[in-house]
């Protein structure tokens, strides 16, 4: 599960590529528009979501010493720190005149390569951990990913200080992934084998024939283009409205609200702890809590809220938004295993559709983002809560087995 920070490493590490292509050449910048970094994103992510599924039936069908999913956790993150370097150099590498084309080049092959490595190994994680275990397992999977990206915003934090070249946190991010799935490889078991096979079109159809699995990603398609809006937003916004230029000064800006939501996801684990929590229940109130707060962070920096500091009106509409996500980290990972009907398809079929469809949310986000920023940042807040609301309007149709939740004393079941 250790690999789970090398990936939120890397993963985060897209936001100071987005927030260093936005930069104006003269800032040292690629000097993008947000509607091409927004392009390059959503290009990227295209050939990003259609690997999903091709890595998830290739590892199925792979027979080696090693066993089916050891290879690509061997093989494929040292070509991600390659890729990843190569993406934060594009304008030194290849000259400034062709950025966008090269580094939209870049970032469809690092995605292709990150896929190789993360599907696979996603994969693993029911194929080792007995079925009580996997919810468990799941939500700790959550909190580990929390704790990748707070370190894939800290380390190039320290490093932009530290260093004047672009090009080392990258190449520290990368290193660092290539460690941990070295360490994970470890206690994955050459025997591990998935529940069924079958080819690619058959895990396509497996899938989609799960009514129930399948509106809860239409569920989840809604808040994940959402989320990415507001994402890929964000460097933007800390330019333009809070002035930030720096890498370094963005690296802390970004950590400062990482940190806020990891004291939220605690929170929410220890509630967990205490108490039996209804996922389905929190997940919903989690995202009502986003919808309302983001029409508030849309108008950070307007009038209608100039009796504040710029600096109180991000950190207080942020952090309502941060403590409405934190339910869609935790979550959803738990409700898809417990959708999952293994008598027509294995995990690899379901996490790669899953992953497809988290994929395919994410391809409009970077254009749709673009278009907001030159609309205007109030129209990203509205814009962002509508898909919120359509998200909550979904799940309720989503029934939650009770098996998912069941108590180890035999209690009652809850929905």
């Amino acid at each position: 599960m250790i690999a789970s920070i090398g990936n939120a490493v890397v993963w985060g590490m897209n936001t100071f590529l987005q927030f260093h292509a936005g930069l104006r050449r003269s800032e040292g910048g690629f000097g993008l528009s947000p509607l091409e970094v927004g392009m390059v994103f959503g290009i990227a992510t295209v050939f990003g979501a259609l690997s999903n599924v091709v890595w998830g039936a290739v590892s199925d069908r792979t027979n080696s010493r090693h066993g089916k999913r050891k290879p690509f956790m061997y093989i494929f993150p040292p070509l991600v720190l390659v890729t990843l370097w190569m993406a934060s150099k594009v304008d030194v590498l290849f000259g400034i005149s062709a950025v966008f084309w090269t580094f939209l080049v870049m970032m469809v092959v690092k995605g292709i390569l990150h896929n190789g490595a993360n599907v696979p190994y996603s994969t693993v994680i029911p194929e080792v951990v007995t079925p009580d275990k996997r919810v468990m397992a799941s939500q700790l999977s959550a909190f580990v990913q929390g704790i990748g990206f707070a370190a894939g915003a800290v380390v190039p934090a320290f490093l932009f200080e530290a260093f004047d070249d672009f090009g080392i946190p990258f190449i520290v991010a990368g290193v660092i992934m290539v460690i941990l799935y070295l360490v994970s490889s470890t206690a994955v078991p050459a025997s591990a084998k998935p529940v069924k096979v079958e080819s690619i079109l058959q895990s396509m159809k497996a899938t989609l024939r799960n009514r129930n699995f399948m509106v809860f990603e239409a569920a989840q398609f809604f808040w994940t283009l959402g989320l990415n809006i507001v994402i890929f937003v964000l460097p933007f916004l800390a330019q333009d409205v809070i002035g930030i230029l720096d890498e370094s000064v963005f690296g802390w800006f970004f950590v400062s609200f990482l940190l806020i939501a990891g004291a939220f996801m605690l929170g929410m684990n220890f509630l967990m702890q205490k108490r039996r929590v209804e996922k389905k229940r929190t997940l919903l109130i989690s995202l009502v809590i986003t919808a309302i707060s983001l029409p508030f962070v849309g108008f950070i920096g307007t009038p209608a809220f100039s009796f504040m500091p710029i600096i109180v009106q991000v950190y207080l509409f942020g952090s309502i938004v941060f403590a409405g996500l934190v339910g869609i980290f935790i979550f959803p990972y738990a409700i898809m295993m417990g959708l999952i009907d293994y008598s027509s398809g294995s995990e690899g079929a379901y996490n790669g559709t899953n992953g497809t469809v988290l994929g395919f949310a994410a391809i409009p986000a970077g254009p749709i983002g673009g278009l907001l920023i030159y609309l205007g940042y109030p129209y990203v807040g509205i814009v962002g809560a509508l898909l919120f609301v359509a998200s909550i309007a979904v799940m309720l149709r989503v029934h939650v087995p009770e098996h998912l939740f069941e108590k180890r004393d035999g209690g009652k079941h809850e929905e």
